[in-house]
C-alpha cells in the first residue's frame, strides 16, 4: 500500500509542479519572485526557512494541507493517522519541488549543485537542507504513525 501512495504522490506532485511552472514561468524566477504577492520577511521567517515567505506559498501549502486531511471525512482521526498524513505531505512537498526544478529548463539538474538556486542557500551533500529536513521529518512521522496499527 505504501508504494501505491508514493506513486500517487509522485504523480500528483508532477502535475502540481507543472501548474507552478505555468504560474511562475519557466524561468529562474522561482519562489514567486516575479509574482504580485505579499511577501513576509521577518526575523522569525528568516530563522525558520532562511528566505522570505509569500502569501502565494502560504495559500498553496494550506490548500494541500487541507486536501491531504480530507481523508478524515471518511475515516476516524487519531494521532497515528495524523502522523502518517503529515509524513506523506512532507514527502509530497519535497517531490513537488524536485519536479519543479527537473521540469524547468532553466534549472533541471542544477538544483543539485550548491549555489545555482538563490533561494536554496544551505546545502548538505548534494541536496538543499530543506529537502533533508522534509525527508527526515517525513520518515519520522511515518514511523510514528506506524507504531500503532
Amino acid at each position: 500500500m505504501i508504494i501505491k501512495i508514493f506513486i500517487l504522490l509522485l504523480i500528483l506532485s508532477f502535475f502540481h509542479a507543472l501548474e507552478e511552472l505555468e504560474i511562475e514561468g519557466r524561468t529562474k524566477n522561482g519562489w514567486a519572485r516575479c509574482l504580485p504577492t505579499t511577501r513576509i520577511n521577518n526575523k522569525f521567517i528568516k530563522f525558520l526557512i532562511n528566505k522570505e515567505l509569500t502569501l502565494y506559498h502560504i495559500y498553496m501549502l494550506s490548500m494541500f494541507f487541507i486536501i491531504f486531511h480530507g481523508i478524515f471525512l471518511f475515516i476516524p482521526w487519531n494521532i497515528f493517522k495524523e502522523c502518517k498524513v503529515v509524513g506523506f505531505l512532507m514527502f509530497y512537498f519535497v517531490f513537488e519541488d524536485v519536479w519543479w526544478f527537473l521540469l524547468n529548463p532553466e534549472y533541471q539538474f542544477k538544483i543539485f549543485i550548491p549555489g545555482h538556486v538563490s533561494w536554496h542557500k544551505r546545502y548538505w551533500k548534494f541536496l538543499p537542507v530543506s529537502y533533508w529536513w522534509g525527508l527526515i521529518v517525513g520518515i519520522g512521522l511515518l514511523y510514528l504513525g506506524g507504531l500503532h496499527a
